[in-house]
């Protein structure tokens, strides 16, 4: 009798432990501001890399995926916003679909996804499903309470710029679970009123970068307060920047963005998500500012990619 009782109790266990992770949550973090960007992760260590491995992102703002450090979403901005089959048309929630098989390996991985709202009066949430297909069947991993947040340094802006302070920058993704715990905290499940895989309609897609570009030349104020880069045509995308020896904490201005230096050697300063149309580009810094600690200026252009639809 007590051998059943046990086996009973496991059973129940393990229904329950699948029944958790098969309902699709919200996750949020618990402490971030409005218009603040947050990665989350987690290691997982039971993924069959035999499978295709099919990650789907539902986020009602930007994000990056990352799977072991290397990021799969270059970058991983959704397109358009998807219609509810019951329920009126909702803008900013979206699904992205990728083929993330190539990026595990035998062991641990790490899976991540850095957000941000639509809005810097708005707080982001995602949803994410990992699905291993294989001869033997198939099997779905949903992120879930497990997973851990950080909120970083770095806002979007009321002008739809971003505001980064490099000084606070996280650890790489493969340290973060054995040298920069103190940083990280469980997530928070939120009520979307929705679920993020079933009631979102079934097409996605994601912007990529096209091409790098080099301005074709540049003009420096009489004050030498600032440098204005001419790409001597538009392009959509987001701009690169090269710092080389700025002090820790100083300001630079770029593009409307504003970023504030590690103070290392060389730093680079790139938006993650405030894409705009650009032909110049005006950088300025405070005090200690000076014209040589621009080392390099880039274009990324950005074009629209379409990724085939994927049904579990």
């Amino acid at each position: 009798m007590k051998r059943l009782t046990i086996t009973f109790v496991t059973i129940l266990t393990l229904l329950s432990s699948w029944a958790q992770e098969c309902s699709s949550l919200w996750l949020s973090c618990p402490v971030a501001e409005a218009g603040q960007q947050v990665l989350y992760a987690r290691q997982y260590t039971e993924i069959d890399t035999a499978s295709v491995n099919t990650v789907v992102v539902c986020t009602d703002g930007y994000f990056r995926l990352y799977v072991n450090s290397v990021q799969v979403a270059t970058p991983g901005f959704p397109m358009v916003s998807a219609p509810y089959r019951s329920a009126p048309r909702l803008e900013g929630t979206y699904e992205s679909r990728f083929d993330i098989s190539a990026y595990l390996h035998q062991g641990v991985n790490t899976i991540a996804v850095l957000c941000s709202p639509l809005r810097n009066d708005a707080a982001s949430a995602f949803s994410l499903r990992l699905s291993s297909r294989s001869s033997k069947g198939e099997r779905c991993y949903n992120a879930d309470e497990t997973w851990l947040c950080c909120p970083l340094a770095a806002f979007l802006t009321s002008f739809g710029t971003e505001s980064i302070d490099a000084r606070f920058a996280v650890s790489p993704l493969e340290s973060i679970f054995e040298n920069d715990l103190m940083h990280w905290l469980p997530v928070k499940v939120v009520d979307r009123g929705y679920d993020a895989f079933t009631d979102i309609e079934r097409s996605s897609g994601y912007q990529t970068i096209l091409k790098v570009l080099r301005p074709r030349y540049f003009t420096v104020d009489d004050d030498k307060k600032g440098i204005s880069y001419d790409f001597g045509k538009g392009f959509y995308g987001l701009v690169r920047v090269t710092v080389r020896d700025a002090k820790p904490g100083q300001k630079l201005y770029i593009a409307g963005s504003e970023y504030i230096c590690r103070g290392i050697t060389d730093e680079q300063f790139v938006c993650r998500f405030a894409t705009a149309g650009y032909r110049k580009v005006y950088i300025s810094g405070d005090a200690f500012f000076k014209t040589k600690n621009i080392s390099k200026v880039e274009g990324l252009q950005i074009i629209p990619k379409i990724t085939k639809n994927i049904y579990f």
